[in-house]
């Protein structure tokens, strides 16, 4: 059996070469005599090795390694054609310089080199507008001293589609490497977006879409924040009136006294300040088109009469007129009021409810769709960069904590606490710490709205899963969030799974 070469067989070698040199007679032929057996050594050598650099030249994830004093040693090919820096330019630079130059944008060696411990974090290349998550890892010797500082990126849209095919398949549904279905989708609307990765959103979408082929009343629901205008023009977009005309009214905006003329126009003289010749109101304007009646739960009582005889006949009558108009309108309708409860309380017609309420849609709170905050957060940055001119990196840790935050403002909230991290940050880096000072995390928020579709039961649950949730947040982990509420940890975890807290 072939001896497996160690290091401290040649060492012995290189001595005896030192001997040979000082006390042989005969050197130069037992000089080429060595040297014949240490070359050989050294090819069996190379035969029982494994080659690490042709494996990692093979590797689908990047690879870029620092020394100890942050001088680049090694980058893979994937590296190369992910970020698209060439190695002739950035090996033997330090990471600082390469900051320095604006080439990278991502802290995480030069923390590992400070710290001696793994750093995550999200990292970004300029020339490329390249964003992944970073994961850094140190290399220590035998000895604890730090040899070198390692790092390894996945692009951020790749595992959110990894993470969508993986619920495919845990649903037991085949997801079709052709079909985009299972990927981040963006869909447009007039320019502006509706950002998602979840299944929940992508059902929505597609029954949207669906309802938009037909022309009957539409009412969408959801809280404030989710995106019920950006829904609509969703439904506008893929419907048969798309190039027509799309009016919006928001019946919170505009003051009672003055809503019924808006909606439906007034002749000349129908009171004080009218126009001459009169004027037309919302709905005939949008005659041929869609009208959204934004916050419709806000409509006073007398105006919903007016509202469900146009729905009922196609028609309308304008304030101070006589003689019905008739109208091809298809009505939406949005409102982030529980109707029903407002139907019990007496402030909406019922009969007006069941005339809207034929083609329901419901927008998920962001609190029920957890897993799309990753995408957005990285469009925001993406927005907000762009428009104040800078870079802006979310740490890992920091990225979990906005996961587990209930986001009573939902998507609004997520949006404007973004742009105020962008222009109040410093540095460039944005930190558990620094988000826990923008939520303010003190205590339990339960938005009303909400409370009021609960049992007694449902609500205690809620409640301890909000709970559960701000510990997290406010702690950083689960077990010093168990710790501080004083709950046994298996018992913790075991609410965490059945709450679906990651």
């Amino acid at each position: 059996m072939e001896k497996v070469l160690c290091i401290e067989d040649l060492e012995r070698k290189l001595e005896q070469f030192q001997i040979i040199l000082t006390n042989s007679d005969n050197v130069k032929k037992d000089i080429l005599e060595l040297t014949e057996q240490m070359v050989e050594m050294v090819a069996n050598y190379k035969k029982t090795q494994i080659d690490f650099q042709l494996i990692c030249n093979h590797l689908n994830t990047t690879l870029f390694v620092t020394d100890d004093r942050g001088y680049v040693c090694y980058v893979n090919p994937s590296y190369e054609e992910r970020t698209g820096l060439k190695k002739e330019y950035i090996l033997g630079k330090t990471i600082f310089e390469l900051q320095k130059e604006n080439v990278i944008q991502c802290d995480v060696i030069p923390r590992m080199l400070k710290e001696e411990k793994p750093i995550n974090a999200i990292g970004y290349v300029v020339s490329t507008d390249y964003r992944g998550f970073v994961a850094g890892i140190p290399v220590k010797d035998e000895n604890g001293k730090l040899r070198y500082a390692i790092t390894t990126d996945w692009d951020v849209m790749s595992i959110m589609e990894m993470e969508n095919r993986l619920k495919q398949l845990q649903k037991g549904e085949i997801p079709d490497s052709t079909d985009e279905a299972g990927s981040v989708s963006v869909h447009t609307a007039d320019e502006e977006e509706i950002l998602y990765t979840s299944d929940v959103m992508r059902d929505l979408i597609s029954l949207a879409k669906t309802v938009a082929q037909t022309d009957v009343s539409v009412l969408i629901t959801g809280e404030t924040g989710t995106g019920k205008e950006l829904l609509s023009k969703v439904i506008v977009k893929y419907s048969c009136r798309a190039d027509n005309t799309y009016i919006k009214v928001n019946c919170a905006a505009i003051p009672q006294d003055l809503l019924e003329s808006e909606l439906f126009g007034y002749e000349e003289g129908a009171f004080t300040g009218a126009k001459r010749g009169g004027k037309k109101g919302a709905f005939e304007q949008a005659d041929g088109g869609t009208i959204l009646l934004d916050e419709i739960g806000e409509l006073p009582f007398q105006v919903q009469a007016k509202l469900l005889r146009v729905l009922q006949e196609n028609e309308v009558n304008r304030v101070g007129g006589q003689q019905a108009i008739k109208l091809n309108v298809r009505v939406i309708a949005a409102t982030n009021r529980n109707l029903l409860q407002e139907i019990r309380n007496g402030n909406f017609r019922e009969d007006l409810y069941y005339r809207l309420n034929i083609l329901p849609l419901e927008l998920p709170p962001l609190r029920d769709r957890s897993e799309d905050i990753p995408f957005l957060v990285g469009r925001f940055l993406e927005e907000f960069d762009e428009k104040y001119k800078k870079i802006t990196l979310i740490e890992a840790d920091a990225m979990q904590l906005l996961r587990h935050y209930d986001w009573p403002g939902n998507i609004r909230e997520l949006r404007n606490m973004m742009e105020r991290l962008v222009i109040l940050g410093k540095d460039g880096r944005i930190t558990c710490s620094e988000i826990q000072k923008v939520l303010g995390v003190t205590g339990i928020c339960v938005s009303t709205d909400q409370k009021e579709k609960y049992t007694l039961k449902e609500a205690v649950e809620q409640f301890e899963k909000q709970m559960i949730q701000n510990a997290i947040l406010k702690e950083g982990n689960k077990k010093k969030a168990s710790e501080a509420l004083g709950c046994e940890r298996t018992t913790f975890l075991k609410k965490c799974k059945r709450y679906e807290i990651e």
